[in-house]
């Protein structure tokens, strides 16, 4: 910041005492100005760039991690549905045998 103010601090001068030196000294001034605008637009642009970069970089990582989570979740419902099928397949036996011994 030091820095900064320093590139845009005015060379020291005297103070202005006639009309045209006030004219010069406002031009100066007037100048001075929109080259500190010009300068702190152009910060203002620079830390929306980053902003959006972080923000890409952070989604794209977002978007990485729900992708595994997905897959994880994925394998997880596929174990589920064979332990079903199992547990399915072992039911349905049972009650044929206690059908079967009931029977005879």
């Amino acid at each position: 910041l030091e820095h900064a103010q320093q590139l845009f601090m005015p060379l020291p001068c005297l103070k202005p005492r006639k009309p045209a030196d006030w004219t010069a000294f406002n031009d100066r001034k007037e100048k001075m100005e929109g080259r500190l605008r010009t300068f702190i637009q152009l910060l203002q642009v620079e830390a929306r760039l980053e902003r959006v970069n972080f923000l890409k970089v952070m989604a794209m990582e977002k978007e990485r991690v729900l992708k595994q989570q997905s897959l994880v979740l994925t394998d997880y419902l596929d174990t589920l549905e064979k332990q079903i099928e199992k547990v399915t397949d072992s039911r349905n036996k049972l009650q044929e045998t206690s059908r079967h011994g009931a029977a005879g």
